[in-house]
């Protein structure tokens, strides 16, 4: 059986990202563990309505032993009008996320939260507003971004209607993202010896490529980030060109990245790629294999690809994982 990942949700007002939540525990496989609340709200209500265990405090110890008690893996905070004290947010650190109505680091900091981000979106004149999911840290939203939705500001927008908006986004980007970090952090990693995992996704001719499908040959399917960009442009060009050594030595291989099957079309095309690539706009391959999670880009934390290889046998055993990959010189890391 799958071992829950447990969240609790701290939350100031009506719960509406709170429901958002609830609604979405099945679909993206996390559980609604706790609610706290430090005043009386319609979070705590909404909570009590689905049988959530609830607790109403500003005690800090108090709170950290109910996070304690109903094995909490990560908090989130949705609609939480209060700061945290230093003490919790050092021995919870990268285990407390936050949904913030703005495009950080624009428009965050003490006293931005709820219409007075919109307010100041629209006097400052920007023509996209958003939200952004990140990590907490002692800062106030300077915590590091994890992932952001973003709206466009219409010529006849009101501070009211914006909002309106960037709530829509923030109750379809926060489970989502709660679901891909509880996937990462609970992710066995894939280790020699372990049979190919489960798939069933479009190459970029639209065919379904499985599993069962590469069995009987060897295989290499590599994890990369982007079409098109410096390094994912480096190591698929150098695996190319070492293509028919691959094939000499009796290897198929496969190319895997969120990116759409047109965007790999355009890749393929502009690079005269020999080999396939797949792709996984929901990251359910790149689940299944450990090559989704969290990375360091330009100094900041993000959920995102892993650059990783994978090198199976004839009967879909793994035999080789690189995770080191030289992009430039990935061919010989392999053969």
């Amino acid at each position: 059986m799958k071992t829950l990942f447990n969240i609790a949700v701290l939350a100031s007002g009506t719960g509406t990202t709170l429901q958002a939540l609830i609604d979405n525990q099945a679909l993206h496989g996390y559980h609604v563990a706790l609610v706290v609340a430090n005043r009386p709200c319609t979070a705590l209500e909404r909570a009590q309505a689905a049988a959530i265990p609830t607790l109403q405090s500003k005690d800090w110890e108090a709170i950290d032993q109910a996070l304690t008690d109903n094995h909490v893996q990560l908090i989130v905070l949705a609609g939480f009008l209060a700061i945290l004290p230093e003490w919790i947010c050092q021995k919870w650190e990268q285990r407390i996320i936050n949904i913030h109505p703005s495009l950080l680091p624009k428009h965050g900091g003490k006293g931005m939260y709820g219409i007075h981000v919109q307010e100041a979106v629209l006097a400052a004149g920007d023509t996209e507003a958003g939200c952004t999911v990140h990590y907490v840290s002692t800062e106030v939203d300077g915590g590091s971004i994890i992932a952001q939705a973003t709206v466009e500001v219409l010529p006849d927008d009101t501070p009211e209607t914006l909002s309106q908006r960037v709530q829509a986004e923030e109750k379809k980007l926060l489970p989502r993202i709660i679901g891909e970090l509880s996937i990462y952090k609970q992710n066995t990693m894939l280790t020699i010896g372990d049979k190919m995992p489960a798939f069933s996704v479009a190459d970029h001719n639209g065919n379904t490529v499985t599993h069962e499908q590469l069995l009987g040959k060897k295989t290499v399917i590599y994890f990369y980030p982007k079409d098109s960009t410096p390094g994912c442009t480096a190591e698929a060009c150098n695996l190319r060109d070492n293509y028919e050594r691959f094939l000499a030595a009796g290897y198929q291989v496969y190319g895997v990245s969120k990116d759409s099957q047109k965007s790999h079309q355009n890749f393929i095309a502009k690079y005269e790629l020999p080999f396939p690539l797949l792709s996984d706009p929901s990251t359910e391959m790149l689940q299944a294999f450990g090559a989704w999670g969290e990375k360091k880009m330009c100094g900041k934390t993000c959920v995102g690809t892993l650059r990783k290889t994978f090198v199976f046998d004839e009967q879909g055993i793994l035999v080789q994982l690189i995770e080191k990959v030289d992009t430039k010189n990935h061919a010989e890391q392999i053969l």
